[in-house]
């Protein structure tokens, strides 16, 4: 189980905090003054980044190795939420957390790939169970951290600090053990 934990803890922070970032571009957009129709076509636009993402990441996985993909990933969720900071209120600032979306499913199929291909046939459900449940409490906290995050810093301020977690979790993954080739 610790072979297991090891290969998978550098892929955590990418794998949750989505709500985090949808409440905080409307919280943020509302706050600039941005109609609800145009916070409405800006979820849009990310939620289609998110289905695009879902519909290419099996392409991706196939034509990348497990290292390559999870630190492309990382480097592009960095890029795309420090693209997205400096935009916050603006409705540009929709495009590079699309961009986050459609790389976070290529993340999860990684995360389960790499489950399965680690995990012994006998703990495999047990094991997934685990990572659905964790996945979803975390989900349930989602909306108090972005409000909490938001009330104590701002929109900018909490796009900081998303930023600052996933280029930790990225620099992390790139030095991990378990990322290491077979």
């Amino acid at each position: 189980m610790h072979r297991v934990k090891s290969r998978l803890s550098p892929l955590y922070p990418w794998t949750w905090p989505s709500a985090v970032l949808w409440f905080t571009t409307t919280t943020t957009l509302r706050e600039a003054g941005t109609s609800a129709g145009l916070v409405g076509a800006a979820q849009e636009l990310i939620g289609a980044g998110g289905l695009l993402g879902a519909f290419a990441a099996a392409w991706l996985q196939r034509r990348s190795f497990f290292r390559g993909l999870v630190l492309g990933v990382a480097g592009g969720l960095t890029v795309a939420l420090a693209v997205a900071t400096v935009l916050v209120g603006r409705l540009s600032m929709a495009v590079p957390i699309a961009v986050r979306l459609f790389l976070a499913p290529s993340a999860n199929i990684v995360l389960f790939a790499r489950l399965a291909a680690t995990t012994p046939d006998r703990m495999q459900a047990s094991v997934i169970s685990v990572v659905i449940l964790a996945a979803g409490g975390a989900g349930a906290l989602e909306p108090l951290t972005g409000g909490v995050l938001i009330t104590q810093t701002g929109g900018r301020g909490a796009m900081l600090l998303w930023t600052a977690a996933v280029a930790a979790a990225a620099l992390a993954a790139s030095l991990a053990r378990g990322l290491r080739p077979d």
